[in-house]
């Protein structure tokens, strides 16, 4: 392996944590570069937004926001690591995230035994301006007050993180819904979305009583905390809810993350060839990002909305759910389709796009590349 800052790491398997604030600080900026560029090619993809583009707009926000959290509960701990799985996702290990729930629950007591960020920043102050010497032993204190101020249950992704219900089209007995809700897969260390779209029989006050006190959400918690097969999964909640009808089920997987900063020894070949790509001609930090989004259909639109990522499909649409005919799907059965896409440099797909290697692993994917500057670009 070559130089990088995994380096004086502690490795624990496929699982790697890192040992100072400095190693801390630059994955954490590294991620929030990745994520950044994601929400900007997500927001120009659908420029204007529907409803599906702000679902997935709002949850890679929570995910940023997550970020930026988790980095000030390690930045400065000596006794707290977080373990990375740099090996496949080249994210957050699922207890990591898991561990916010119960930082979550513990906030309120954390916040009464922790002194004001003012009392510290004049205590910061006297050391500095008064006895001349740097405020390192305070560091840690801050940025646990910054911890305990940024933990917002409803600005951060847990294992299993609820959207919002959203009534498409209300009739007299049935109801046109979508509901989304990310899951951290525990398996693979991933973040992926989901939207269901389905018919509610009932009226909105039974919809709602139901949604906020019946038996929907723990139904979709049960069922949808982990990665399962699409079609499994929405026959389960067609089974698990009465009168729920699901029409459709789509989910985007994000990752894994390449980046040759953040490496370790293993991984697939595909990984491993993109590491070889990103050193060769790429800069620093530079990386690649893979997302998978599948999506399985039962029957029945839902009217006039633009279609978008979770839609798969390339052009725009009046209908919310329509069986998409994209030349770049790699299934040919109009009710479960995928599509994949990776996210690289520029300069690193003008160098290796005309590549059999390339070409044989990544010729059916839809290409997005970005530049230094922050240009991002669909191929």
């Amino acid at each position: 392996m070559s130089a990088n800052l995994l380096e004086p790491t502690a490795r624990v398997g496929d699982l790697v944590h890192l040992v100072n604030g400095d190693d801390y600080a630059a994955y954490f900026r590294h991620l929030n570069r990745v994520f950044a560029f994601l929400t900007a090619w997500y927001q120009k993809l659908v420029e204007g937004g529907n409803t599906e583009a702000k679902i997935v707009a709002g949850f890679l926000e929570k995910i940023l926001l997550t970020v930026r959290t988790l980095r000030f509960k390690y930045l400065h701990s000596h006794d707290r690591q977080l373990a990375l799985d740099l090996n496949d996702s080249g994210l957050p290990h699922w207890q990591g995230i898991a561990e916010l729930e119960s930082d979550l629950a513990l906030q309120p007591n954390r916040l009464k035994h922790l002194p004001g960020r003012r009392i510290v920043q004049e205590m910061m102050l006297e050391e500095m301006l008064r006895k001349g010497r740097d405020a390192t032993e305070l560091l840690p204190q801050m940025a646990e007050i910054q911890f305990a101020e940024e933990l917002d249950g409803n600005n951060l992704i847990f294992p299993f993180t609820p959207g919002q219900l959203v009534i498409v089209r209300s009739g007299k007995d049935i109801i046109n819904c979508l509901f989304s809700w990310l899951c951290y897969d525990r398996t693979c260390n991933q973040p992926c979305l989901h939207v269901l779209g389905f018919d509610f029989r009932g009226t909105e006050a039974e919809l709602r009583l139901d949604f906020d006190q019946g038996e929907f959400l723990p139904t979709i918690r049960r069922l949808g905390d982990r990665l399962v097969p699409l079609a499994v999964l929405a026959t389960d909640i067609d089974q698990a809810l009465a009168r729920v009808s699901p029409k459709i089920l789509k989910r985007v997987k994000i990752g894994p993350i390449i980046c040759p900063k953040f490496s370790v020894d293993g991984g697939a070949p595909p990984e491993r060839a993109l590491i070889e790509w990103l050193t060769k001609f790429g800069e620093f930090d530079d990386f690649a990002l893979l997302l998978e989004s599948a999506v399985t259909f039962s029957r029945g639109e839902y009217g006039d909305t633009e279609r978008g990522w979770f839609s798969l499909g390339k052009s725009k649409v009046r209908q919310v759910f329509a069986i998409p005919s994209d030349d770049d799907l790699e299934s040919t059965d109009p009710f479960s389709q995928t599509q994949r896409v990776i996210m690289l440099p520029h300069q690193v797909l003008q160098q290796v796009g005309n590549e059999s290697e390339f070409a044989e692993t990544f010729g059916r994917f839809s290409k997005v590349t970005y530049n230094p500057e922050g240009g991002i670009y669909a191929v």
